[in-house]
């Protein structure tokens, strides 16, 4: 093995984690705002933008240092997007999915109704022309994008009142983002698109019936649990949950090749913090709410959820044709799905049947 090779990639990483060399002695400092889509203090999600500010230092020594902005602490968390891409802030941590008006194609890269799971969507990113596509999206927006972390498969959303028909549906207000809000407002319901900040007050006061959030350990975490008797299953909304680093272009393009090294590396490295974390503390959480005896966990009926299915294929065509990005991802992303989902059954549904 040719050594000097060896010390530039993923060796060099760990190597400048715990030695101070005389490069990175004289270097000048790197210092860059974030700000994030989630409340201060947030479990998972805010702390996972915290924790790669933290990697990111660790990894240079100190070198290179990012200042952490929650939500409505610099700016709203909706207007991250546009704040990286001006150049106000150097890059951002939040789901794509809530730049969908003005970038229809960015949907496909956070979670798409009867979709791919986290792990077949961080396949297709990685293994397939996900990457590749996500950045000839945002380009002319300035901005790099990279996963960085995952909500995972997600529950259905708690709901004041059973859900059996479509008369069901069309009567629920309900908080839901996305391409799943489209899918609700196609079946005639009427659905709001709120802030995790005001979720809590509207469905305790009555402006909604229904909402979805995350799941078990985040939503006992906001109180959902106390609000409504009902959690549904499966997520058919939102079967992965990628979140998003989206890093303006110059600021990256600013970074010796070492320094962009050791953005992905710790993005990456939080990605796999949430998933172990989220999985772990979901798992706690589910025998908590299960145990609690005012909760029923409860599935979609079938029938529901062949209307799900049918109208998120519809929503799925009418959003791939508002542009021609949106129309190429979408088309990449159904080819790959449809050869990785006879696998991902074999794995994981026939290992689980086997449980059972």
């Amino acid at each position: 093995m040719d050594r000097r090779k060896f010390l530039t990639g993923a060796g060099a990483l760990a190597l400048t984690g715990c030695s101070r060399t005389p490069e990175l002695e004289h270097r000048r400092r790197v210092n860059w705002r974030m700000a994030t889509s989630w409340p201060a203090g947030m479990p998972i999600l805010q702390d996972g933008a915290e924790l790669f500010a933290r990697k990111v230092a660790d990894l240079t020594n100190g070198q290179f240092n990012i200042e952490v902005f929650a939500a409505d602490e610099l700016m709203s968390g909706f207007a991250v997007f546009e704040a990286a891409s001006r150049g106000d802030i150097d890059c951002f941590h939040s789901s794509s999915y809530y730049w969908a008006e003005k970038v229809p194609g960015c949907q496909w890269f956070s979670s798409v109704p009867f979709g791919l799971n986290t792990q077949g969507c961080l396949s297709w990113l990685f293994s397939g022309n996900g990457m590749k596509l996500w950045a000839d999206l945002y380009r002319k927006h300035n901005l790099i994008p990279y996963p960085m972390g995952t909500t995972g498969s997600q529950m259905g959303g708690w709901f004041k009142d059973r859900v059996e028909t479509l008369e069901d549906i069309a009567n629920l207000r309900i908080r839901i983002p996305g391409l799943a809000g489209r899918v609700y407002s196609r079946l005639g319901a009427t659905v709001f698109s709120l802030p995790l900040s005001k979720i809590y007050t509207a469905m305790k006061d009555g402006t909604i019936n229904a909402a979805d959030w995350v799941g078990p350990h985040l939503d006992k975490r906001m109180g959902l649990d106390n609000l409504a008797p009902y959690y549904y299953y499966p997520g058919w909304h939102e079967p992965s949950g990628i979140l998003e680093l989206g890093i303006n272009a110059a600021s990256f393009a600013q970074l010796p090749p070492d320094l962009q090294a050791v953005v992905k590396a710790a993005a990456q490295w939080v990605t796999q913090y949430m998933i172990a974390e989220l999985s772990a503390k979901n798992a706690e959480a589910l025998y908590e709410i299960r145990s609690g005896g005012t909760v029923e966990v409860i599935s979609f009926p079938r029938e529901i959820i062949e209307v799900f299915h049918r109208t998120s294929e519809q929503v799925l065509e009418a959003e791939a044709g508002k542009d021609v990005m949106a129309r190429t991802i979408n088309e990449d992303y159904k080819r790959f799905l449809a050869r990785w989902v006879d696998w991902g059954m074999v794995e994981s549904v026939g290992y689980f049947d086997m449980m059972r």
